[in-house]
Formats: C-alpha cells, sequence, structure tokens
C-alpha cells in the first residue's frame, strides 16, 4: 500500500499582504498545471471548498480547497489546501499594546 505524502506550503500575504489572492485561486491555478501537464486526458479537475471551524475556543476558522480528480465516472481528492485566518491571533497583543 502507498503512504500518503504531506506537504506544507506557506504562502506569505495570503489574504492580508496580498488582498485579491485566496487560496481558492492558488489551488485553481494549481489545478489548470496539473490538468495541462497530466498525461490522462480522460481526467477532469474540479475543485471543492468549504470552511469549518479548527478552534472551538477562539472561533478559528479555516478554508479547505481541495482538488479533485475524475476518471472514468470515478472521484478522487488528490490535492487539499487550507487558508488559515490566523493574522489576527498573531497581531493580537501587539494591536493591544499601547504605542509610544
Amino acid at each position: 500500500m502507498k503512504s500518503k505524502k504531506f506537504v506544507g506550503i506557506y504562502l506569505s500575504g495570503l489574504g492580508n499582504a496580498f488582498i485579491h489572492e485566496t487560496a481558492e485561486k492558488y489551488a485553481d491555478r494549481f489545478k489548470n498545471e496539473y490538468d495541462f501537464h497530466n498525461p490522462e486526458f480522460a481526467a477532469k479537475y474540479e475543485l471543492r471548498v468549504n470552511r469549518f471551524e479548527y478552534d472551538e475556543k477562539t472561533n478559528l476558522v479555516t478554508n479547505r480547497v481541495c482538488v479533485e480528480e475524475t476518471v472514468n465516472g470515478q472521484t478522487t481528492a488528490i490535492y487539499q489546501f487550507y487558508e488559515f485566518e490566523y493574522a489576527p491571533v498573531l497581531t493580537e497583543v501587539s494591536n493591544q499594546a499601547m504605542l509610544l
């Protein structure tokens, strides 16, 4: 049985510094490139997006963008991208501090 490989990619400024970029846009570009270079012509690719809470205490939520491949009527999730909105958590202390 083939083991799964997990890879994390940090996209600095996603959703903050680059206000018009989202994980969904990034995943869509990735999907198009993957489709272009895939030798399996029968494969079709779609994105599935869902939002879920990952920390109930602080109500932190994320978007999960899944790239799905359909071949011969069988759909498989091949890549997942997560868009964590952690900027408010990281800047909370400094935003509350009084700067002189």
